[in-house]
């Protein structure tokens, strides 16, 4: 079996590469990264092999399912730097850039959805007269309202709708929230079959 120091072949590896080997780092694998693409690779000890992974960290899960655990090989831990290099440039970059592209995309994606739920949520607090709660990692928010006055309930906001849940609601103001749905509904008749 092949003995080796993970971390002394990471620091070979990202000298040939180009890379940087972030100081420090222990424990049984080690990490390269090239801060231009936010790429980084993992380097360790497979029974002997070298094996060599592309990393995404937080990006992981906006990358396809189907390419998770895909994005990695071995390789014979005696090679030079410059030999490991070419594999890596070889056997493992291309797929792996283009799944950190994509899920670089997915998230890019995922943080305008938040910030156009964000900016519905401050437009309909500034209308309640309350501070808008943050949005969630799953793009949605939940004005709690409590007890105000009577009403008591709560607006969820995703970024298609919203949905509102109000109980103990006057009947004065009931009517003044009715009238817009009301027209609403004279402009968008139900369907025959609904």
């Amino acid at each position: 079996m092949n003995e080796f120091d993970v971390h002394h072949k990471a620091r070979d590896i990202a000298y040939a590469l180009g890379w940087r080997y972030p100081e420090p780092q222990d424990g049984w694998n080690a990490r390269i990264e090239n801060p231009g693409t936010h790429a980084q690779l993992w380097i360790g000890n497979e029974r002997g092999r070298c094996r060599i992974s592309g990393g995404f960290g937080e990006l992981h899960n906006y990358l396809r399912y189907e390419r998770r655990g895909k994005n990695e090989i071995t390789v014979n831990p005696l090679k030079t730097p410059p030999q490991i290099v070419r594999d890596i440039r070889n056997r493992l970059l291309p797929e792996y850039l283009q799944d950190l592209e994509y899920a670089k995309q997915r998230h890019a994606e995922h943080l305008e959805r938040m910030k156009q739920v964000a900016n519905v949520a401050l437009h309909f607090g500034a209308i309640l007269n309350v501070t808008p709660p943050e949005v969630g990692d799953d793009e949605q928010v939940r004005f709690h309202l409590g007890f105000i006055g009577k009403i008591w309930g709560d607006i969820h906001i995703n970024r298609e709708c919203l949905d509102i849940k109000l109980t103990d609601v006057p009947f004065d103001l009931a009517a003044m929230m009715l009238v817009p749905i009301g027209e609403y509904i004279k402009r968008h008749p139900k369907e025959q079959d609904e």
